[in-house]
C-alpha cells in the first residue's frame, strides 16, 4: 500500500516508511499536487503491532501542516488541514486504513515557492443582441489571441456592406445572419466562427454564448465596439511559470486524532516542499500552435475505409498521426472488434484510414494530428 502512514497510538509513534517518497522521517512532496495519504492505526502494546483498527466509519483525522520553524515548532496557525478521511478495508482479517488527499497545490504552498501554476484556459461569455432592421450590419467584435493580435468578426447581411477595416494585427472573419434574425441564431452563429477560427468549444444560452478556448494562456482584452454586446471574461488565460529560483522550503506535519473527546496528537515529522516547475537553466518547452494541429471525429459507414476531412487545411501535408481510435456507439457488445490498419492519402486536407473490416454506422474514428 503505497503512501501508508502507521501510527502505533499506544506509544505514540509514527511509522513513515511505507511513504513512496519517504527519507527517515522527512516526507517530500512535489507543488503543484495532490496527494494521497493512508494512516493505518494500531496499538502497539497488542503484540500484533501490524493489524490496523477499525476506527469506525467516520472518525475525525486530520492531516495539519503549518510552517517550520528553527526550533521544530507550531507557532503560527496551520496553513492547511486535510479533507475528511475515508476507511476502507485492508484485508478480509478485518484490518482498515484510513485515506484522505490533500492538496498541495494550494495558494499558500504556491506563494512559498514563489511559483505561478494557474494556468488556465481562457473563458468568456458574450450577450449578443438581434440583428433587428439589420442592426449588425457591418459591426463587429475583436477577440484577441494575444495582447495584440486579433480575429475581428464582423456582421453582413445585405451583401453591400463595405468590409471593415482590420487594424494593427486584425484578421476579417465575416459572419451572414439575416435580418431581423434573433438574438439566440447571432450568438450561435458567432460561437461557430469563433470556433473555426480559435478550435475552441462553446454553448449557447438564450442569446448568450459561452466560448472556452482549446489553447493554454492569456487571450487578451476582447472589444465588442457598435455591437451593443456584452463581453465578460469568466476565467483569465494564463500560462505556468515560475519568478524565482527557490526549489523548497520547509513546513511540519502533524497527524491528529480524536478519540472520544480527547485528541491523540502524533510527533511532528518534517514536510518538503518541492518546486517540481522549477528548471536550472531552462524554459518551458513551446506547446503545439492550434495551427499546427487537428482532431475530430468522423462516423463510419459501412466500407472498410473512412476519409478524414480537416476543419481547415494545413500548410502541409508531412503531419503525424499522433492518435487514432475506434469507438463503438451502438448498444450492447461490438460484433466487429475495428482497428485502423493503413493510412493513404494524406493532403494537407485530410487523409484516408483503412479498418481491418467493414464497419457500420455504430462506430466512430476519434484522430488527432500534429505538423
Amino acid at each position: 500500500m503505497p503512501n501508508l502512514i502507521t501510527w502505533d497510538i499506544d506509544n505514540n509513534i509514527l511509522d513513515l516508511s511505507g511513504l513512496d517518497t519517504a527519507l527517515q522521517d522527512k516526507l517530500t512532496v512535489p507543488v503543484p499536487s495532490q496527494q494521497t495519504f493512508r494512516i493505518g492505526f494500531y496499538r502497539g502494546a497488542s503484540g500484533d503491532t501490524r493489524r490496523y483498527l477499525d476506527l469506525g466509519a467516520d472518525p475525525s483525522i486530520e492531516f495539519i501542516v503549518k510552517p517550520s520553524t528553527g526550533n521544530n515548532r507550531f507557532d503560527v496557525a496551520p496553513v492547511v488541514a486535510s479533507p475528511v478521511f475515508t476507511r476502507t478495508t485492508v484485508d478480509d482479517l478485518g484490518d482498515y486504513y484510513y485515506e484522505g488527499s490533500m492538496d498541495f497545490a494550494a495558494p499558500v504552498f504556491l506563494k512559498a515557492l514563489a511559483a505561478n501554476v494557474g494556468f488556465a484556459q481562457e473563458q468568456i461569455t458574450i450577450q449578443c443582441l438581434a440583428n433587428t432592421l439589420m442592426r449588425l450590419d457591418g459591426q463587429y467584435i475583436d477577440i484577441y489571441y494575444t495582447a495584440t493580435d486579433f480575429t475581428r468578426f464582423w456582421f453582413e447581411t445585405t451583401g453591400t456592406t463595405v468590409t471593415p477595416p482590420s487594424s494593427g494585427g486584425g484578421t476579417l472573419h465575416k459572419i451572414n445572419v439575416a435580418n431581423n434574425a434573433t438574438a439566440s441564431t447571432v450568438a450561435t452563429a458567432l460561437g461557430d466562427a469563433i470556433d473555426t477560427a480559435f478550435n475552441s468549444s462553446y454553448s449557447v444560452v438564450t442569446d448568450t454564448v459561452t466560448v472556452t478556448f482549446s489553447e493554454w494562456g492569456l487571450k487578451g482584452n476582447h472589444a465588442s465596439h457598435g455591437t451593443g454586446f456584452t463581453v465578460v471574461l469568466v476565467t483569465a488565460g494564463s500560462v505556468p511559470e515560475t519568478d524565482t529560483d527557490i526549489t523548497s522550503v520547509g513546513y511540519n506535519g502533524q497527524l491528529v486524532y480524536l478519540d472520544g473527546t480527547a485528541p491523540q496528537i502524533s510527533p511532528l515529522f518534517t514536510l518538503g516542499i518541492v518546486n517540481s516547475l522549477y528548471r536550472d537553466g531552462q524554459t518551458f518547452p513551446a506547446g503545439t500552435a492550434s495551427s499546427n494541429y487537428r482532431e475530430g471525429s468522423v462516423t463510419l459507414s459501412t466500407t472498410d475505409s473512412a476519409t478524414v476531412t480537416f476543419s481547415t487545411a494545413l500548410s502541409a501535408s508531412t503531419y503525424d498521426i499522433i492518435s487514432l481510435e475506434v469507438i463503438y456507439t451502438g448498444a450492447g457488445s461490438p460484433g466487429l472488434k475495428l482497428s485502423p490498419q493503413t493510412i493513404d492519402d494524406k493532403a494537407t486536407t485530410g487523409f484516408t484510414v483503412y479498418l481491418n473490416g467493414d464497419a457500420t454506422t455504430d462506430y466512430r474514428l476519434d484522430y488527432k494530428v500534429t505538423l
